[in-house]
């Protein structure tokens, strides 16, 4: 039996028989070598780990077969597998979807002290929602130095976010940890525009002008919960009215949206209208009549 070392191209052998110590004529051998195809893509997460702790080997093939070395020992298919070794390992892949695939690898270091996250700070507009990346799967995800947990994984998410705050992240196994890392969620707060009510008679409408930040956008509503927007602009035109009506006005400046100004338009009641009567009714031109109130 011939093992061959790793072949990268068509290689020839030849291979002979001996006999009562003759020797025969060679028997030509070729091997050939079709050229790898693509490696697949592979990713680790978390690349560092505790002992003892596991590690998600991912591909962008389902078709992957895993390896512990360099294409010899199989530990594994599919588009992702968990591996736990105990000392950093390089693992490799291939994919089996397109022959002779190239290997691709990808190494899952074992340590007793994991990388400290590096999570960048962002700026979010008040009442809005973010989420922040830069995680692994080991990521743990805090409101204050270390107390107050607020998520875990590669993605922290916040909802309705209503004030500039600083946040922690580490990296956590069974056995060891990162240290912590700080940032800060910035928010963006708009100044609420300024308008005032006014009072008209029943069966008229309004103008309300608002003002507030220069190139700012303006939005009218006329439900408390800032769901109806009725008109766009400075100036709310409203339709005719018979009772008291609450509108609501926002600014926006640079996507970040005010809270709202309220604005009360008072309706007055119409008045009984006076009994009018004419005497004659009927006149020649440039006589006069009487109009009695």
């Amino acid at each position: 039996m011939l093992n061959t070392p790793v072949l990268t191209s068509n290689t020839t052998y030849y291979v002979t028989q001996t006999v009562d110590g003759c020797e025969s004529d060679a028997t030509e051998v070729v091997i050939t070598v079709t050229p790898s195809g693509n490696a697949p893509i592979v990713s680790a997460d978390p690349t560092v780990i505790c002992n003892e702790d596991a590690a998600t080997l991912t591909s962008n093939s389902e078709a992957t077969i895993w390896y512990s070395d360099a294409g010899q020992t199989r530990i594994g298919t599919g588009g992702s597998i968990d591996v736990m070794p105990t000392s950093t390992t390089t693992y490799y892949a291939q994919d089996t979807t397109i022959g002779c695939s190239a290997l691709s690898s990808v190494t899952v270091q074992v340590s007793n002290v994991l990388p400290t996250p590096e999570i960048e700070n962002v700026t979010v507009c008040k009442g809005g929602d973010l989420s922040i990346t830069g995680g692994n799967s080991g990521t743990v995800w805090y409101s204050d130095a270390g107390i107050t947990q607020v998520g875990t994984g590669a993605t922290l998410t916040l909802t309705n976010v209503q004030a500039t705050a600083t946040y922690y992240a580490r990296n956590e196994g069974s056995t060891c940890q990162s240290e912590l890392d700080d940032f800060v969620v910035n928010v963006t707060t708009v100044a609420t525009p300024s308008a005032s009510g006014t009072t008209v008679c029943s069966g008229q409408s309004a103008s309300i002008t608002a003002t507030g930040i220069a190139n700012a956008a303006f939005t009218w509503y006329n439900d408390v919960a800032l769901e109806n927007s009725i008109q766009e602009g400075a100036m709310l035109n409203t339709p005719v009215l018979t009772s008291n009506t609450t509108y609501y006005v926002t600014q926006t400046v640079d996507g970040c949206e005010s809270d709202a100004t309220e604005v009360v338009i008072t309706v007055t009641p119409s008045g009984n209208a006076p009994i009018v009567s004419a005497d004659p009714t009927v006149i020649c031109n440039e006589d006069a009549k009487n109009i009695n109130i």
